[in-house]
């Protein structure tokens, strides 16, 4: 294959003479980062990538006869390390030039093996263009790649590589093997055989996949056991919290909540209106119920629910083991819900029962409304994106949006799309294409190391994805929830998944195509020509389906050199693969590890929006100020009010709008002048200033932490009860009123939204919808954009793009099955769904009522109303 240079330059190490900067992590171990790196970013380079295996101090290079000598691999000197004294014959990986260097020249050195490259010169532009990557934050490998790659290579280790991303083998009677064997590895405290027993999963299609991080389990809904598995993370939590209360207790406890609620009244689901339900909540929270539980109750009340129904827990023994539960539902399944019919349930392959689609489809939607849980996998959408073997069925992974046959694993790789911005269009196509294609041989090569499941190699799938697509279209000034949006998200992943189509081809020209790609050349090129046929019209994705999902618009895209980028380079990967074949049967998904996506220092993983407009410096930053802690808009905003045409002076009053001033000095009614006539002297003030600058809201900073307990006693008169109280407010307190404070505050701290902000017309409010309302504002991107955004990329995607879709708290069963119906229909393949506060077991983040927090201030503050939902 030949390699070109975009990013550097023939005969110029890209890492040399990079800036960089000392990182101390919590055991102050120093290691150089890039000085332009985040904190976050350092700290997931040092505790993730930076091998900890201890290296030799002397290496000695190993001759092989056909590479070339700045390629050959490296050995410890042994000859050399006895005459070193012992404490210095060894050493730690500490500068990241050097771990870059590992990553790139390794992978290369087993590129350069496997016969990829032209020619030496090939070798060189592939090293230097991925370290330019890394070293910019442009794209990176998987973290468990980067962590082992090259150190074979370097120093001689040999440590293999595992897929994160990965589909265990699944089996026909789990109760006969162990863990081992059911092609899983447990990384919970309790024993393996208790694991199995508990989760008690019986059929011949299960596919199980630890991920490292728990067990990850999809059943489909044909299985008997389907119901009881949709049920069993609530059920876990009520055995837990039954374990402490006592099953009687917690349910006496919750239908007390619930039969408190007046159904007749307006208010009468919130505690601070209603003394009934203010009273058994207080009991309730006597108890030791968790507030969740009761909210739970008071919600089922709102829905119209006679009782709470919770299952009869007697112990721990009943309480499934810890993991991840996905529920497989094919199309007609859906079909037998919404029409009233019934389906066959089996056991061990043979029929056993015949159960009512309809009740089951209701049983799914409370399960996911009160636990989050289980995901839902559309295999009928997944099936239809995918060319495989007659007969082959297809599970998600536990971890990212792999979607394939159970016993493989994929390397993963991650685009930031950050990093490829362009003046004047949503990203600059050239150099992402690029980027793909020298991502794509990096992931191969991998194969010669990795550890992964025998299946893989048949098929050599791989999974790369982007992070970013929401900042791409704000500083693109076009809203998360448009048809332009949409469109124009789906363009960027045809292109990425086209690039890496294309670079599969090139490498199945001197590689030779995946070992089954014979038994399915003419449907899989026929696949890929259907994509490719898409952009002249032919909406193949309608073909054979009983729904209608999402499309390509693409005349809605404003940017019209990424479509032409989209469909030149769909038309290549066809005539490329249509000679050679196609070396990976899986290519693309979404779905970014958390700790790679703070390597990329990339705001927003995958397809999620914007979290917010406002942004903390220091752990997400974007230049050398990476240490100094502040607020500062969110740079895709300053871009998209760029774009629209603001002026330097108006996008500097919206800043201030949104961010504050971080000063009270000249702030309106609570400043310096104010303060000091109530006993502040200089050194409180200046105690102030220095919590102002990252502070959301000024009531956070005037505290005794801040101003010092003597302080507090002494000069504001204020008792230690009051200063240990957590609803006391010291500026209340003070004598300032809600509008002096409001006033302030807004001063100070900002409203963080742009909601109201000068110059800010209504119509350009939706470019900067972020996930969740922030400060004063009440926008957010629904949980049905997400969903249409989620069906929108997908369309493009070998697998699914793994994202979760917050729901409110007040968010109803009903609203929580209308959302499933509507991934459904849209082909999304597989669909997470999470409202606030379903968890039994976890804090909410909105309280029942602001007025009933505690029991000893039930009146403290206003409260919003809560309209009764209809009844369910």
């Amino acid at each position: 294959m030949r390699v070109t240079r975009l990013f550097t330059q023939d005969g110029i190490d890209p890492l040399k003479g990079a800036q960089a900067r000392v990182h101390q992590d919590d055991e102050w171990l120093e290691y150089r980062v890039p000085r332009h790196w985040g904190r976050a970013a350092a700290e997931a380079l040092a505790a993730e990538v930076f091998t900890k295996a201890a290296l030799p101090a002397l290496l000695r290079p190993v001759q092989e006869e056909g590479v070339p000598e700045w390629l050959w691999r490296h050995e410890a000197d042994e000859e050399g390390l006895d005459g070193i004294s012992a404490e210095w014959r060894y050493r730690h990986e500490n500068d990241f030039a050097e771990a870059f260097a590992r990553i790139a020249g390794g992978l290369a050195y087993h590129a350069w093996k496997a016969g990829l490259f032209g020619g030496e010169e090939d070798a060189r532009a592939f090293r230097d263009e991925l370290c330019y990557m890394l070293l910019h934050q442009m794209a990176a490998p998987e973290i468990a790649l980067m962590a082992t790659a090259g150190l074979d290579w370097a120093y001689g280790l040999d440590v293999p590589f595992v897929p994160e991303a990965r589909i265990a083998n699944f089996s026909d009677d789990l109760f006969s093997q162990d863990v081992a064997g059911a092609g899983i590895s447990v990384t919970q405290d309790a024993p393996q055989k208790d694991i199995l027993k508990r989760l008690r999963l019986l059929g011949e299609k299960q596919a199980l996949d630890s991920g490292g991080r728990g067990i990850a389990v999809t059943l489909p809904v044909e299985n008997i056991d389907s119901p009881a598995f949709a049920g069993f993370r609530r059920s876990a939590d009520i055995v837990t919290i039954a374990c402490d209360l006592g099953g009687k207790t917690l349910d006496a406890a919750l239908n007390h909540v619930l039969d408190a609620c007046d159904r007749d009244s307006l208010t009468g689901f919130d505690p601070a209106r209603n003394g009934r339900l203010m009273q058994a909540v207080i009991e309730a929270r006597r108890a030791g119920v968790p507030e969740a539980a009761i909210h739970m109750a008071i919600h089922y009340a709102q829905q119209g629910f006679e009782d709470v129904s919770l299952a009869d827990a007697k112990g721990e023994d009943d309480a499934p083991a810890p993991f991840t539960a996905t529920l497989s539902v094919p199309d007609e399944f859906i079909e037998s819900a919404l029409t009233g019919h019934g389906f066959m349930m089996g056991e061990g392959g043979m029929p056993k029962k015949h159960y009512p689609a309809e009740k089951l489809w209701n049983g799914l939607a409370t399960a996911i409304w009160s636990s989050g849980e289980p995901a839902i996998f559309f295999r009928g959408s997944a099936s239809f994106a995918s060319v495989l073997p007659e007969g082959t069925e297809l599970f998600p992974g536990g971890r990212g949006g792999f979607v394939f046959i159970p016993g493989t694993a994929a390397p993963a790789a991650t685009l930031n799309l950050s990093g490829f911005f362009k003046s004047g269009s949503v990203v600059d196509a050239d150099k992402l294409v690029h980027a793909t294609r020298i991502v794509t041989l990096a992931l191969e090569s991998s194969f010669s190391f990795a550890g992964a499941p025998e299946k893989t190699a048949g098929y050599r799938p791989l999974a790369i994805g982007v992070a970013g697509l929401s900042a791409a279209l704000m500083q693109a000034a076009l809203p998360y929830d448009s048809e332009e949006g949409r469109a124009t998200a789906a363009l960027v992943t045809a292109l990425v998944f086209g690039a890496a189509q294309k670079a599969s081809a090139e490498i199945a020209a001197v590689a030779g195509a995946f070992e089954n790609y014979a038994a399915i050349e003419a449907d899989f090129l026929q696949g890929v020509k259907d994509r490719a046929s898409v952009f002249s019209g032919t909406a193949y994705m309608a073909k054979g389906l009983s729904r209608r999902p999402a499309e390509l618009k693409i005349p809605l895209c404003p940017d019209p050199a990424l479509a032409t980028a989209a469909k030149t380079v769909w038309a290549e990967a066809y005539a490329a693969g249509k000679e050679k074949g196609f070396r990976h049967a899986h290519l693309t998904v979404m779905g970014t590890d958390p700790v790679l996506q703070r390597f990329l220092g990339a705001q927003t993983r995958d397809i999620a929006p914007e979290a917010a407009l406002v942004r903390f410096e220091g752990y997400f930053a974007d230049g050398e100020g990476a240490e100094i802690y502040g607020k500062k808009l969110n740079p895709m905003a300053v871009r998209a009010l760029k774009k629209m045409g603001h002026a330097a002076q108006a996008i500097d009053d919206i800043s201030f709008y949104a961010v504050g001033h971080g000063t009270l000095l000249d702030a309106p009614a609570i400043n310096h002048d104010t303060l000091r006539r109530k006993g502040f002297h200089q050194a409180a003030l200046d105690a102030l200033e220095a919590a102002l600058g990252t502070a959301q809201h000024i009531r956070y900073v005037f505290n005794k932490w801040t101003l010092g307990e003597d302080f507090c006693e002494r000069m504001l008169g204020f008792s230690y009860e009051d200063l240990s109280s957590g609803s006391f407010d010291m500026l209340a307190a003070l004598g300032f009123s809600e509008d002096e404070i409001d006033a302030a505050n807004l001063y100070c701290c900002g409203a963080m939204t742009l909601e109201g902000a000068p110059h800010v017309l209504p119509a350009q409010l939706p470019v900067f919808d972020c996930l969740a309302p922030a400060g004063a504002g009440i926008r957010r991107v629904s949980p049905e954009a997400q969903i249409r955004m989620q069906a929108s990329v997908e369309l493009f995607l070998s697998g699914a793009a793994c994202h979760t879709v917050g729901l409110g708290h007040y968010a109803s069963v009903d609203e929580v099955q209308k959302l499933v119906l509507l991934g459904w229909e849209l082909g999304v393949k597989r669909l997470s769904l999470y409202r606030d506060g379903c968890s039994l077991l976890h804090p909410v983040a909105m309280p029942v009522a602001s007025g009933a927090v505690t029991e000893e201030s039930p009146d403290k503050e206003e409260v919003p109303r809560v309209r009764a939902a209809a009844a369910f």
